[in-house]
């Protein structure tokens, strides 16, 4: 039989439930890290929605572009994430920048590059939907196995809880006794392992949705290979032409 390693999410794993048990949990971990980056996406959208209020008065029209690049510097956080813990590939859809030419035309020119390109108006459209409670989900591992690891350490904390609060609950069990606590134990390691069986389906289902949002449309893809192949095409006939020179002479 092979028992040769298998890759997931960037990294080799061993077969065997040891590392199916630790993937897990690691993946219940990195979504409780995701939901931390939540406070970050409402610190970015106030930012835009501030930057967007003050356009009327001027001060906008220079805190905007600031703000759009720090929102697209978020999605590409998320991007590499995606990549990293779950394996889920997010191609980069932005529009190629303009020249760095400085002064009010450079400023202009890679402000109307900004708000123009449709990738932007879809980070700001993921930047609104994950607040409102996409990240929810991502609760559920964790929450699974902190009431796991609560069941599974019954038998060393069920008194204390009877003496302050006289009466002591696990899920359906009323722990009452030595035997009932130690009933708690299997039903919490079933709980853990729910948990970490989920972290792993939670974790690629939040990144294949990020997906539907952060990626390239088809016509963006689209439009991506034509500027790259007319580009090609044009270095390929600058280094021709470059070439033909000292032939000409």
């Amino acid at each position: 039989m092979n028992s040769s390693p298998i890759t997931l999410g960037g990294t080799v794993r061993s077969r065997g439930p040891t590392s199916w048990l630790r993937g897990g949990l690691l993946a219940a971990c990195r979504g409780l890290a995701l939901i931390g980056l939540v406070a970050v996406e409402a610190a970015a959208w106030a930012l835009v929605a501030c930057a967007m209020a003050l356009v009327p008065v001027g001060v906008g029209l220079y805190l905007l572009p600031v703000s759009l690049r720090a929102v697209r510097g978020l999605a590409s956080l998320f991007r590499r994430l995606a990549a990293d813990w779950a394996g889920v590939q997010i191609p980069v859809p932005y529009r190629p920048a303009p020249g760095r030419d400085g002064g009010p035309v450079g400023w202009r020119r890679g402000s109307s590059w900004l708000l123009t390109d449709p990738a932007t108006w879809r980070d700001l459209l993921w930047l609104t939907l994950d607040p409102m409670g996409i990240w929810c989900i991502l609760l559920i591992p964790g929450a699974l196995i902190a009431w796991g690891t609560i069941g599974i350490v019954m038998p060393l904390v069920w008194k204390p809880i009877i003496e302050h609060r006289g009466d002591n609950w696990y899920a359906m069990i009323h722990v009452a006794s030595w035997a009932t606590a130690w009933l708690s134990v299997p039903l919490g390691v079933a709980f853990v392992v729910l948990g970490a069986w989920t972290g792993r389906l939670v974790l690629q289902g939040y990144f294949r949705w990020l997906r539907v949002l952060l990626a390239p449309t088809r016509r963006a893809k689209l439009a991506l290979r034509v500027r790259h192949l007319a580009e090609t095409r044009t270095d390929v006939a600058d280094a021709q032409g470059s070439g033909s020179a000292p032939h000409l002479a």
